[in-house]
Parts: C-alpha cells; structure tokens; sequence
C-alpha cells in the first residue's frame, strides 16, 4: 500500500490497517521552520499499519519531548544535542533500584486503570511497556443491547497544564478540533460472554513518557461522564510516571523510581520540574486524584528509563492568593523544595533549586568513628568556615580551594592550639557567603554552596574525627532568608505554603523576625517536623556532632506568642533516638532563663552572664566576688537545679560583636547596677604603675579573661582570634566578606618578628587548653559537690569575705578524690592594682611541691615558663593578674 499523507482532525476515525503517527515533520507534509520551537503544536499523518486495529502515536511535540532520554539507536545511547537530555540509567546508578528476575531493565511493570462511569460500567485502561513502547488499551463491557452502539474516544496528551493538550499545527478541510484533543478513533465491539466488550488500543513510542493521556469516551456522540474524575467529561491516566508515595518527604530513591513529595495544606495545583543549567527539561502537572495523599503532593518517576543524576528539580505550586489568610503563592515562580538535601542558586536570579544525587556523590567514611569525646572535656573553637582562611597571609592561596577544603588544610592550627571540638558558623544555605554576622537558612538541610560541595564538608569531618575532634554547627530555627513582606524573597519557604510554615498575624501580615526574615511558626507540625528532620539529617548524612542553636526563645512559644512549659519541638529533639548521642546547646538563652527553660538532661544552655561577670571583677567593680565566683564553679546559681556544670556554656563574647582584646579597651554599661546607675567602667582601670618585667595592663586582662574561661566550670567556647589577640580597632563584626577585619591573621601566628606578640599570647592559651584537657575532671566535675570541689580562699588561705564590696582577690584549690591518682590545680586572681604576697596552700598527698604554670604579668615567654614552688613558700602575684599552679607526680 503506498504511503499516504493526510492531516488527522478532531472527529476523524480510522480504517483498520492504518495508525496515527504522530510526528512534527514527514516526507510529504508541509513544516512551518519560522514557528519557534517552544510550541506546543504538532502533526498527524496516518501510515499502514502492520497491525490491524492499532492507534500507533509518535511523540515528537517540541514543547512536551523535551529530550527526556534518547531512542535512537540503542537504549543506552547519550544524545548530545542540547537541551541535554534525561538518558536512559546507566549500570552503576541502577544501584539504588532493585530488578527483579526475568524482568527487562528497561522495562516498566503493567499498570491498571478503573474509571467508573455514570451509568454504573467500569472502563479499564490497561497500560504495558515493552519494546520501547506503550501499549494502551481500553475497554469497556456493555449489555447485548449495545452492540450496535458506537462508543468513541478522543485522545490528548499533556505535561505542563492538564487543560492545555497537544493540538495539531495543521488542520486539513472540513475538520474541526474538539475540546482541544488531538485525535479520535471509534471503538470496536466484541461478543463476550456477559455482554459486549468495546475497545481500542493505543500504541505510543515511549519516548513521548513521563506525560499524561488524557481522553474522553462518547456514546453516540454523547460524552460519557467519570463519576468520580476530576473533571466529569475528562478522563486522565499517566504514562512513565506513578503516583509514587507520601513519605519521606522531599527526594528518595525507592524501588527503580524517584520519588518526589512535597506537603502543601493550602496548594490547589502543584508541578514538577526537572532543569538543566535554568532551562526546563520536563514540568509535569500533578493530578489531585492520584497524586495527592492529605496534604502531601507525590509523584515517582522511574530510574529504569530515565537518567535523573546530577538534574535540578523544583516545583511551581499555585494556590488561592489570600493575604488575609497568610498565603503568599506565586503561581508562576518555581520554588525550591523545603527537604532538598542539595541546592543551588540560579544564575542571576534569587531562585533556588534542589540538586538530584548521582553516582559520584557516594561517600567513603573510610571507617570513621565519632570521638564522642565527654561534655566535661569539652574546649570548643568557633569560626567563620568563608573567614578563617580567607586573608591574603592564608597557607591555602586565594582561589585554590573552597572553604571547606581550605580549612581541612589548616586543621594543623587547630591540633596545635590543643582545642578538641570546632564550632562552625551557619553552615546551611544562606543567600550570601558574605555575611558575617549570623545567616538566616535558605535551606535547613543542604550546605551553602558558596562554602563547597557536600563531598568537601564530609571530608571535612571524616579529618576532624581522625584527629580527635568533634565538629558542632550552628543552626538557626526562628527564621530563614525569605526576607519580609516589605521585602520579600522567596525561595521554598514562601512560595510553597507560607501561612502553614511562617507566624501570621491579624490581616495576614506574617510576623517578622530581628535577623531579617519572618519567623517560623513552630505550633505547625509540618514546621517541627521539618526543623526534626533536618537535624538528624546532619547527624546521619555528615556525622556533625554537635548543633548550636539560635532561636530557642522562639521554639519555646505557643502560636500566640506565650511560652510553653514543654515545647513539643524541643521535647522531641531532646528524646529523638538518633540524636541522642548528640550534644546540643542553646545559644541565646537569657541568664535566669535557664532555671525556667525544659532541658530534659540534654540542652545546654549558652552562659551569657560569664562575660558580664568575669568583666566586672577583672575591672575591680565593687560587690562583684560572689558572682565571679559563681561562675568559676559553673553557674550552678543559674542553671535548674541537678543539673551539671558542663550544661553551661561560657563565652567571652557579647551581643556587640567586640574581639576579646577590643572588648578589653571597651566601656562597659553597668546600668542594671541600682547603686550606681549608669556608670561605664573600663577593663584596664587600674593605676598600677608599669614595671619593666611586667606586661601592660592591656595584656595581663586579656590573659586573664582567657585564665578564666579556661579554668571555670562549663564547657569553654573560644571566639576565633582571641588566642593571638585579634583587633577590629574597636569595631563590631562587618557583616560583608570586604572587610578583611573579619579575617583570620595568618601573619599574627607565623613564625616571624613582627607577630612576637601575639605569638606569646598564643603561646599562653595553649598552655591554658593543655592544662583543661589534663584536668578537666577537676576542673568540670559531673556534680558540685565531692571529689574536685572547689575551695575558695584569700591571700591568707583564710575564708573570703564575701560580705566586703572592695574583695577584689579570689584563690581556688581543687584537687583530686583520695582513692584516685593525685594531682591538684591551684589558681588566682588578683583584681587590686598593688601586688599582693600569697600564701600556698599544701599539694595533694603525694606531690612534694606545685609548678608553676602561667603568670599573666610576666613578660614572655616566663609567662608560660614552668617554675617549681616549694611548700610553705609564699608568692608575690602583681596587680590585675592572674597564676596558675599545678601539683602533679613527677
């Protein structure tokens, strides 16, 4: 039979022996090279058919084939024409899906589909792959009386919107299209045994997958209602895709196919879409009926015939637009998925996109076994992941390296300075790695980009826990970058139910938050949920040790703002079993607030009081002994009652983004003070006269702050830079990466002339570390009371006078339990300008004399030169400074 070209209208039936190829351009048939290749039009052309009685449909729709995967040739073959396509799976990714016996790799298990009809009949729509096709067919039983009944069905394809189907880009005379299907075909009949079957089938290349087929059925020309479809006159069955499942949320590998959920309370309409490099390579409109479980959205499609590795995916979700309400969609602006383990940002734009895995992104642990080093041996370093390698003096040149690679090359610092667990900034995705003053997330689970890849931040704990060091992050929960609604940007959050994920207020104004964004409303499930979720994604994905959490007043409150006795956020992130072996610290709690706040024996809390207190007593403020001393022992006056010491986390820095030696040189405001009201008062306002031995008053605080922090009970937290003396020349922190303020000194540590001074300061801190990591057991007892109590004296190894506002020198000796090895830890500070003669108390049983270990008025390196000190011998210790002995074996 010749080849015979005619163009295929809405109406139009067909002879048996003929199919319908679909196809934008055929030998004989007129093509439009000016219409853009973003239509959605095609052309029907019919063809012999080999097999009689079939409907063979061909997609090659520009707009919908939008290069999926290739056909051409073999199944295994990699197109390279752009847009590059969704390739077929190779071997090694096929790792995730499980095949089973006897089945082909490429082909997809036989789908089954009931609609019931008005008239009580169920059609069955009968979907198999096989040969690189779908074969669709459709049947329907009818009573004897039909048999001379002519049932219809009109076909259209569609993957972007459901009502826009695939029409034809030319129609020939006197045909018409009808409700925009693409083709029509009359069923034919067939005796059975309880009546007469009706069917047709449809064979399409899968090529045309994942998209949907949507159809109606006529009888005598009558449209034959769905009595439950979504539309009464329409009826839809996928093709390539599934409805998939509603957990877990976000992205999974389940059974060869991906499955994609998203929960949206207030979406009407929700879309898939897959990119490359910003352009679209696949959007897929999900149907309510079968994909939609509560108020999750899910679809999966399959790893067997498609190549998902290394794609963008987002979704487009629309919804009613009610301020009032809190909703904010955006309908036509795609946003990032709130579970994406991955993201980046678009190019030129403030759109966000979640990153499918691929092969290449498996990790080696290589063994890695967590230190679970004890709360009590704690001493944490915090720093900046974009700052600390940044400067031009940096070992890792400019360029070289991403942040987290650059710092894996510097950890050497680290292991020398003696500190055993490194707290890093937000490391979650933000929208700039600029700021410096604490990031909102754009993303709680996937690591900011600008920072390095996945890859890079694992391999950066993998070395950390090599050299015995845990890794803690900071986490923020009360908001995230979306910004507010005088200026918004939305990202995930926003766009895909923000009246279920931000705090609305009357009218529907969403709350706003102090960092910038709109807080989080933490009543909604699907916000603890989310915020749960992301933690022990940390734990199992990157094995951090640790989080530091910002934002804990706001967990704590209801949906109207009180607060709750027993958050149900914080009591599930306490009691969940995968973090259970985590530690946790609170970072803005409010001192006396931590008497009132649930901890459940696992939050810490950050001790904010610590810095006021050590202030004030270094600087001779009168009445100041008591509270000083209190936080030597750690704060048990502050925390709830049974809980230990290292619940406490000291700090030196304040709300005003001051350096340790900035902060030295600062006024600080003692107005809460109700005797003197007002009042500034200087670090350094002593008028001890200086010696030519003897540091400058500048010096000898900043040492005796770090004494201090290193010596009192707690878990001690180290600013980055304190330990060489790091200066803004008294400017807070800069919140862009231009200041090279907010940089790491390299050049303040290296081995040269011109860093002397800050390199005997380094030289004291690690001494102070050393000495914490040796006796920390004595130092940060797991009880108050016992074996390493401490016992407060004065100069005279009498009782202080705790009543005397003008106490300005405090000794503590603490020593070990009788049965246990004997060592001792002897330390003083002397707050008077004069120098005051001491007298030392005995060294454990055992130990015939005490060494020396730091005095912070000497000049360097005596300051950290070892010294021997016999029993009964007393010690001249100068004004505003500290000493620090210790009695050991030999």
């Amino acid at each position: 039979m010749a080849r015979v070209a005619t163009h295929v209208g809405m109406g139009t039936s067909f002879p048996h022996g003929f199919v319908l190829r679909y196809s934008p351009a055929v030998s004989g048939l007129p093509v439009d090279s000016r219409r853009p290749q973003t239509t959605r039009k095609c052309s029907w052309v019919s063809v012999p058919s080999a097999r009689p009685g079939m409907l063979f449909v061909q997609a090659r729709d520009r707009k919908m084939n939008t290069n999926l995967h290739s056909n051409a040739g073999s199944k295994r073959t990699r197109m390279r024409s752009r847009p590059r396509t969704v390739h077929r799976r190779t071997t090694q990714v096929r790792a995730h899906a499980s095949v089973r016996e006897g089945e082909e790799e490429d082909q997809l298990p036989a789908r089954r589909f009931h609609f019931r009809l008005d008239h009580g009949r169920n059609l069955v729509v009968d979907v198999q792959h096989e040969a690189a096709r779908f074969l669709v067919r459709f049947s329907l039983v009818t009573s004897p009386l039909t048999r001379a009944s002519q049932f219809e069905l009109r076909l259209g394809l569609y993957r972007e919107v459901m009502e826009e189907l695939s029409p034809p880009d030319h129609m020939p005379p006197n045909c018409r299209a009808h409700d925009a299907f693409t083709v029509s075909s009359l069923m034919g009949a067939t005796p059975v045994a309880d009546g007469v079957e009706h069917s047709a089938t449809v064979e399409l290349a899968d090529d045309v997958a994942p998209c949907g087929l949507a159809f109606q059925l006529l009888h005598n020309g009558q449209v034959v209602a769905g009595a439950r479809a979504p539309s009464p006159t329409v009826m839809r069955c996928p093709l390539g895709y599934y409805p998939g499942t509603p957990q877990p949320l976000g992205f999974s590998f389940q059974r060869r196919a991906a499955n994609f959920a998203l929960a949206s309370r207030h979406a009407t309409h929700v879309s898939l879409l897959l990119e490359e490099a910003g352009e679209v390579l696949l959007e897929l409109e999900l149907d309510p009926a079968r994909h939609k479980t509560g108020a999750v959205w899910h679809v999966a499609l399959p790893t067997a015939t498609l190549n998902l590795e290394g794609l963008n995916y987002c979704f487009r979700v629309n919804g009613a637009l009610s301020r009032a309400g809190g909703s904010r969609f955006l309908n036509t602006h795609p946003v990032a998925d709130p579970y994406a383990a991955v993201v980046q940002f678009a190019a030129g734009s403030r759109r966000m996109v979640g990153v499918l895995p691929s092969a290449r992104d498996r990790f080696d642990w290589a063994g890695d076994r967590p230190p679970r080093i004890p709360r009590p041996e704690l001493v944490m370093y915090r720093l900046h992941p974009g700052g600390f390698t940044s400067h031009s003096s940096s070992p890792v040149a400019a360029g070289s390296a991403s942040a987290f690679a650059a710092l894996r090359q510097s950890l050497h610092y680290l292991d020398d300075l003696g500190v055993n667990a490194v707290l890093l900034d937000p490391v979650a995705a933000h929208l700039t790695a600029s700021d410096f003053l604490g990031t909102l997330p754009a993303s709680f689970m996937a690591p900011h980009p600008g920072f390095g890849t996945p890859r890079e931040l694992k391999e950066l704990v993998r070395d950390l826990h090599l050299l015995g060091k845990e890794l803690f992050v900071s986490v923020h929960l009360a908001a995230t970058a979306e910004g507010t609604d005088a200026n918004p940007r939305a990202l995930s959050f926003r766009g895909v139910d923000a009246a279920t994920f931000y705090r609305v207020r009357e009218k529907g104004h969403l709350v706003e938050h102090g960092g910038g964004g709109c807080a989080l409303d933490h009543s909604q499930q699907e916000v603890r949920q989310l915020v749960a979720h992301a933690l022990r994604h940390w734990v199992a994905e990157y094995r951090v040790d640790g989080f530091y959490l910002h934002g804990m007043p706001e967990l704590q409150q209801g949906r109207a703002g009180e607060r709750l006795p027993f958050p149900p956020l914080l009591e599930a992130l306490a009691l969940d079993p995968l973090l259970s072996g985590v530690k946790m610290f609170a970072a803005d709690a409010q001192p006396c607030e931590a008497r009132r706040s649930p901890h459940w024996g696992v939050l810490g809390e950050r001790n904010t009081a610590f810095r006021d207190d050590v202030r004030r007593f270094l600087s001779g403020r009168a009445g100041s002994m008591r509270a000083f001393a209190a936080r030597l022992t750690g704060s048990g006056d502050l925390l709830a009652p049974g809980r230990p010491p290292h619940a406490a986390l000291n700090v030196l820095s304040g709300p005003d983004g001051l350096t340790l030696a900035d902060a030295i040189l600062s006024k600080a405001d003692f107005a809460d003070d109700e005797d003197e009201p007002g009042e500034e008062r200087l670090w350094c306002v002593s008028s001890t006269p200086l010696l030519e031995d003897q540091l400058p008053i500048q010096h000898r605080q900043v040492r005796n702050a770090l004494t201090a922090l290193l010596l009192a009970g707690g878990v001690p937290l180290m600013e980055w830079g304190d330990e060489y003396g790091h200066t803004r020349r008294g400017a807070a922190r800069a919140a862009s990466s231009a200041e090279t303020s907010n940089f790491f000194r390299w050049d303040a540590v290296a081995d040269t002339p011109q860093a002397a001074g800050s390199r005997s300061l380094l030289a004291f801190t690690r001494t102070l570390t050393l000495l914490r990591r040796r006796r920390a057991q004595l130092l940060c007892p797991s009880d108050y009371t016992g074996p390493g109590e401490m016992n407060f004296f004065n100069e005279h190894l009498h009782d202080p006078d705790w009543d005397d506002p003008y106490s300005r020198l405090i000794a503590v000796n603490v020593e070990s339990s009788p049965t246990g090895s004997p060592c001792g830890v002897y330390f003083a500070f002397n707050a008077r300008p004069e120098a005051v003669e001491l007298t030392l108390p005995l060294p454990p049983t055992g130990i015939s004399n005490w060494t020396r270990i730091t005095d912070s008025s000497l000049l360097p390196p005596l300051d950290v030169t070892e010294h021997v000190l016999l029993p009964g011998q007393p010690y001249l210790l100068n004004g505003n400074s500290s000493i620090v002995l210790e009695a050991r074996l030999p």
